[in-house]
């Protein structure tokens, strides 16, 4: 639709909109004698009031007014304030690309930033995340205006949850934090609450998924007993249902299950359905873990059925369908079996699709531009301190050459990373690969005995050997102690055997082994590498996604996250 039909739609429109006022009532005269800034101050009060009927009457004699006199500033905003009343989704994108047509060559204006800010956010409700993304980065391309920081806060809101959302987590929870210190210092509580409460909620939920528990739970805590915070209200559910899941992470489970059913139970039509589905998953989780394996099947059923209605679900709760597809298996129900797996294709490839563009798009067209930005910026202060004396030259050649000292350093281990990744990839006699593999199932052969009777320590080796060849080492409740009743032997002997004979402790052991088998399950499974890092670690056997990071790291000299980035790129 071009700008002029745009244009006339938009006015036959609002011809229609405003007839109840000029035939139910007669507009005052005193209205149109007000000022621009005026008739803004009675729309926002009356707005803010929730007084839709006045609100309207504002905003379409604004509107009236700035089309009559020809200010194209002020005919946007008259636009603007009509989008903030509009309920029907198509008459809103028309009068925010309205805008955007109008306002496209503004200079030192919040428009068109505030139009494709708004069309993103209206987008990503709808869970269209390219056309979000897309929104979103045409915003921050001409945020240049006046009100460039508190859009710039916005943007780097919704950005952050974009995110979290692919499991970025580690970027977003830098760009949350800075949101929070914003709207802290800027007093959101008081002046904008519902926003103060959302950037909140990121800023928890951001801390849970980058494993920082305590943080997580020190900030959901803050939600829940906040005096503006009703008990059963929107914002007490959503911080009720984190508090659930940071529940069922301590094993919790009974108060797990009761706060989360609790959230869901208040929840309304209105509810953000990634919400419900999140909730929903570790309903199904909790029971799991708590053995009510029927429950729990019975919940994640709820999240395919919110993905059948909404065609939305996020990375995170896609394990469910693993579960159900296993225990159908189990109970040798094959058409079940065969339709849960075919759901499950089908989620995968709508993740592929949406979330790859997202990561794709936030790195290309986000990152580098915001670091382009920033180069400038610093040359730019480089041009001024020319002028100022010789000492500030140094410091802004000194900033320079960290700047790029780090970029270097940063290319390097790039390099370094690539280089680790082609050789345990390629070359299968290679020392990383020998280094990961090195306590093979057979023992090494002893040179010096140890004192345990000959048959003890045959006995030990060959029941290490099917303990290996059976993975029963990703069991994530295994101890030395347990592991020793199992082979009926003791502790000592079964440490001295592993020690002697494996060349290693008992822990970096099992350690290598959870870590060879997640190497080779990632190389070889696409669905393994879509989990997060926490949850492949927990599939292994390791408590902690730290831990496995870091012994992954030891062994293959790579993070398990470049490791999954890179199979991706050769598989893709």
């Amino acid at each position: 639709m071009n700008i002029y039909i745009r244009a006339c739609f938009l006015q036959v429109y609002l011809g229609m909109f405003l007839m109840p006022f000029m035939y139910g009532q007669t507009i005052s005269d005193s209205l149109y004698q007000k000022t621009y800034e005026e008739l803004r101050k009675g729309f926002l009060t009356h707005y803010f009031q929730k007084d839709t009927i006045q609100a309207t009457l504002y905003a379409s004699v604004y509107l009236n007014k700035a089309r009559k006199d020809k200010e194209p500033t002020y005919l946007v905003n008259g636009y603007y304030y009509n989008t903030l009343l509009e309920t029907n989704d198509n008459n809103k994108i028309a009068l925010l690309d309205t805008i955007i047509d109008i306002s496209i060559d503004f200079t030192n204006k919040n428009f068109p930033t505030t139009g494709y800010y708004d069309k993103g956010a209206y987008y990503y409700k709808q869970g269209q995340f390219e056309l979000a993304l897309d929104n979103f980065l045409k915003a921050s391309a001409y945020n240049k205006g006046t009100n460039k920081e508190y859009l710039g806060f916005l943007l780097n809101q919704a950005i952050g949850i974009l995110k979290t959302e692919i499991d970025q987590n580690e970027e977003a929870l830098v760009l949350i934090k800075d949101c929070w210190k914003y709207v802290v210092d800027n007093n959101f509580k008081e002046k904008n609450p519902e926003m103060y409460f959302d950037v909140l909620h990121s800023l928890a939920n951001s801390y849970r998924k980058t494993n920082f528990l305590d943080s997580a739970r020190v900030y959901t805590r803050l939600g829940l007993i906040d005096e503006n915070t009703t008990r059963g209200g929107t914002n007490y559910n959503r911080f009720l249902l984190l508090s659930g899941i940071l529940e069922s992470y301590s094993s919790n489970y009974k108060e797990a299950e009761s706060q989360l059913s609790e959230a869901i139970s208040n929840f309304n039509s209105k509810t953000n359905k990634r919400l419900l589905s999140t909730g929903y998953y570790f309903l199904g989780k909790t029971n799991l873990e708590s053995g009510k394996e029927d429950k729990a099947i019975a919940y994640y059923k709820k999240v395919d059925s919110l993905f059948e209605i909404n065609n939305d679900i996020l990375p995170e709760n896609m394990s469910g369908y693993q579960h159900i597809i296993k225990y159908y298996k189990n109970k040798n129900n094959i058409e079940e079996e065969l339709k849960y797996t075919q759901k499950l294709i089908t989620v995968d490839s709508f993740l592929d699709k949406n979330y790859r563009i997202l990561n794709k798009g936030i790195i290309k067209k986000y990152e580098i531009p915001k670091l382009v930005e920033g180069r400038d910026i610093l040359i730019n202060q480089l041009k001024n301190d020319q002028k100022k004396s010789k000492l500030y030259i140094v410091i802004g050649f000194g900033g320079i050459f960290l700047i790029l000292g780090v970029a270097i350093f940063q290319y390097k281990k790039r390099h370094l990373y690539k280089k680790r990744f082609l050789d345990i990839i390629n070359k299968e006699d290679d020392k990383v690969k020998e280094k990961s593999h090195k306590n093979q199932i057979r023992g090494i052969p002893a040179e010096t005995p140890i004192e345990i009777p000959q048959d003890t320590i045959d006995d030990i080796l060959k029941k290490l050997q099917r303990f290996e060849r059976n993975e029963e080492y990703i069991n994530g409740k295994l101890t030395l102690h347990n592991l020793a009743d199992n082979f009926g032997t003791n502790n000592s002997y079964l440490s001295k055997v592993i020690n002697h004979y494996k060349k290693t402790s008992f822990s970096t052991y099992i350690k290598q082994l959870r870590v060879a088998y997640a190497f080779n399950k990632l190389k070889s499974d696409a669905t393994f590498r879509k989990y997060t890092i926490k949850a492949i670690g927990q599939t292994c056997g390791f408590k902690t996604a730290e831990s496995f990071s870091k012994t992954f790291f030891k062994i293959y000299g790579i993070y398990p996250s470049y490791f999954i980035k890179q199979i991706e790129k050769i598989n893709t």
